[in-house]
């Protein structure tokens, strides 16, 4: 939480596929000062959620993600059954937008690692190889916000 008001999610590689875009593709979910660029994001950077680990080693599949949405297909292969970790995490980031976009008392904000404020990457200001100004961050952050506190 960010000052006691807004939660600030930051989404990293595993957030980002197909199973999110279709949660952004909703009436509603249009509505999310994110939706676009995640969608992009979701498109071009598919591939970066089998490289972070999102293909083998507890990233494709759990018990709790199977009872939810059935038996997983081949570690890796995202055609047929797919993922249930990556629907489980698609479902969970959309329920929180839900909740940011309609709840009372709650507001929410997500960056991504593959935003860049004033040309810089948030990635590469994360990892320590370029330095983010400080009032751009948080005029970012503002913009990406949904709700009411």
């Amino acid at each position: 939480m960010l000052d006691g008001q807004l939660y600030l999610q930051l989404d990293g590689p595993l957030h980002f596929n197909r199973y999110r875009a279709v949660t952004l593709e909703t009436e509603w979910a249009r509505q999310l000062p994110w939706a676009a660029a995640y969608r992009d994001y979701c498109r071009q950077h598919e591939d970066g959620c089998l490289e972070n680990g999102g293909g083998e080693g507890g990233q494709w599949t759990s018990p709790e993600a199977e009872a939810m949405f059935g038996p997983p297909g081949e570690p890796g292969t995202l055609t047929g059954r797919g993922s249930p970790c990556w629907k489980q995490r698609a479902l969970y980031d959309a329920v929180r937008d839900a909740c940011g976009l309609h709840a009372d008392g709650v507001r929410l904000a997500r960056i991504s690692i593959y935003d860049t404020v004033a040309g810089v990457s948030l990635a590469d200001a994360l990892s320590g190889n370029s330095e983010l100004d400080r009032d751009g961050l948080l005029d970012f952050i503002e913009r990406r916000a949904v709700g009411r506190s």
